[in-house]
């Protein structure tokens, strides 16, 4: 997309005003400029990424320019990473897309694939089960059939998981001790020989069981409330459960990333987050947060997501015994 804008910006024919990116990135406000509509005689050009494609409806489009590709997250069990992978997307995609010209009047499609390659494309995107990381999956599965084995349980989905997949979960969860041996003496990914499962959740499995977040910001949440620092460990948690607060406008990349280096201790972007969201707490008026929050390239919806995400972490300690009221 920048590489577009960068293109389009210096054309004639467009004006730059009317020139507008829209992806996660872009702060809310910019974002709300695409439902405008442009002055007669005038183009508005529209950069999107598949945020586009079903989550958002722009209803006076007459033209989509399709280039085919995706972005989505996938999990490598192998390596234990996920990754934000770019790639060509599904029939099913395509043809969503599609929809998005002609809303209110005639429309055109223009989709950058050969029919070639759109007949060799999936049908249907990859379900999310078999792309993400299954670590939570797995403390629910266990949680609620704890006397079978997880990839038995998994095993009868309607589009289950793989088997690499599910081993590569046991084993993080077994190096977070959410996952114990059981009395048979096999690993966390190990099976009882009478067909029962031998992983066991242990005490922070069960407690992370309950947590709706990945499990490594869970057992941040569960140890730094037995440390007595769950003020900090809910605020982290709640940030990394949603996009960076730090945010930067088109060609003001060096101006946002000096005033993020300002909130950095010693190179920390938690540190950072945290001691930017602690000065944002502390400011009583909207309006007055509205300001810090553009003097400083921060974001408000984030900042609200993380304050909205840390009441209702600090209620489900609540609810599973670990704090009191």
């Amino acid at each position: 997309i920048q590489t577009a804008y960068d293109l389009l910006k210096s054309h004639e024919a467009i004006d730059q005003n009317w020139l507008l990116p829209l992806h996660s990135s872009v702060p809310p406000d910019q974002q709300m400029r695409v439902f405008l509509r442009p002055p007669h005689g005038v183009r508005k050009v529209v950069l999107a990424t598949n945020i586009a494609e079903t989550s958002i409806t722009i209803d006076d489009v007459s033209f989509v320019i399709d280039c085919g590709r995706m972005k989505e997250n996938r999990y490598e069990p192998r390596r234990r990473m996920e990754s934000l992978i770019e790639d060509f997307c599904s029939q099913a995609n395509i043809t969503q897309r599609r929809g998005r010209a002609g809303r209110v009047r005639n429309g055109i499609a223009i989709h950058l694939v050969t029919s070639h390659r759109f007949a060799h494309l999936p049908p249907q995107q990859t379900p999310e089960l078999q792309r993400v990381p299954l670590e939570r999956v797995v403390l629910r599965a266990k949680k609620l059939f704890p006397e079978s084995a997880v990839a038995d349980v998994l095993a009868e989905l309607p589009e289950p998981p793989t088997q690499t997949a599910i081993r590569s979960a046991l084993s993080v969860l077994g190096s977070l001790g959410a996952i114990e041996k059981s009395a048979d003496g096999k690993g966390s990914e190990g099976r009882g020989s009478d067909g029962k499962g031998s992983e066991e959740l242990s005490a922070l499995g069960h407690h992370l069981a309950l947590l709706p977040v990945d499990v490594r910001i869970g057992k941040l949440i569960v140890l730094g409330t037995l440390l007595q620092a769950s003020e900090a460990a809910l605020t982290l948690a709640a940030a990394l459960s949603v996009r960076s607060p730090f945010v930067a406008p088109f060609g003001m990349r060096s101006s946002a990333d000096e005033s993020k280096a300002n909130w950095a201790v010693g190179g920390s972007d938690h540190l950072a987050v945290l001691r930017a969201y602690s000065a944002w707490e502390q400011i009583p008026r909207i309006r007055d947060r509205a300001d810090f929050c553009q003097q400083h390239f921060l974001s408000s919806r984030s900042l609200e997501s993380i304050a909205e995400i840390k009441r209702e972490l600090a209620d489900l300690l609540w609810e599973v015994g670990l704090t009191k009221r």
